[in-house]
């Protein structure tokens, strides 16, 4: 897990070689890309680095403010379903 964290940072170890550094990023560029739902693998399509990818995450879902996580609990509670309605058409 180590290597992966540096790959992150861009903290290529002296006793790596560039290939082996090219083909980890690679890696973990490919294992972030692979949890991203496909909305946001859309955002991300242009950047091509891990490091890249972890810095626009970092920037855009990393935030923990109070207004954060108020938009987060008013997007959440805006999405239940009134008595009655539909659960398809909820959906």
């Amino acid at each position: 897990m180590q290597g992966q964290a540096r790959a992150l940072l861009d903290e290529r170890p002296e006793s790596m070689r560039e290939d082996e550094w090219a083909d980890l990023c690679s890696r973990v560029c490919s294992e972030i890309r692979f949890h991203l739902s496909d909305e946001i693998q859309m955002q991300v399509l242009g950047l091509t680095t891990s490091q890249e990818l972890w810095k626009y995450l970092q920037k855009h879902y990393l935030n923990t403010s109070m207004s954060s996580r108020m938009h987060a609990k008013h997007k959440l509670c805006s999405c239940l379903m009134k008595d009655g309605e539909d659960l398809s058409a909820h959906v």
